[in-house]
């Protein structure tokens, strides 16, 4: 099975910690990393606009995409949330192991 990083941005913490709890409780992703107080640049309405928000990076494999992105579109209150899904490797073979253990012994 392909594993995936997925990231999605947003400008509230409750929001994000409550994204990544339902996600982990319906075992869609492994796990998420919070990188807070990014700054992201962006032309809106024709202006300069920069603002900070927390990038979220959920590692899943390539089967959850879909509910993922579904999931984001539905609950996220953006107007066009960021989904990026970039396929990867979890890394090392222990990690891997462990990380596919995990979520086998939460099913």
């Amino acid at each position: 099975m392909k594993e995936y990083i997925v990231y999605t941005a947003i400008n509230d913490r409750d929001w994000a910690d409550e994204f990544v709890s339902t996600l982990l409780e319906q075992k869609l992703i492994a796990s998420a990393t919070f990188f807070p107080d990014v700054e992201v640049m962006y032309m809106w309405d024709g202006h300069l606009t920069v603002d900070k928000e927390f990038k979220l990076m959920m590692k899943t494999y390539e089967d959850k995409i879909p509910a993922i992105e579904e999931m984001i579109a539905s609950k996220h209150p953006y107007i066009a949330p960021e989904i990026i899904a970039i396929e990867a490797s979890f890394g090392s073979a222990e990690f891997r192991l462990k990380v596919t253990d995990k979520i086998n012994k939460n099913q």
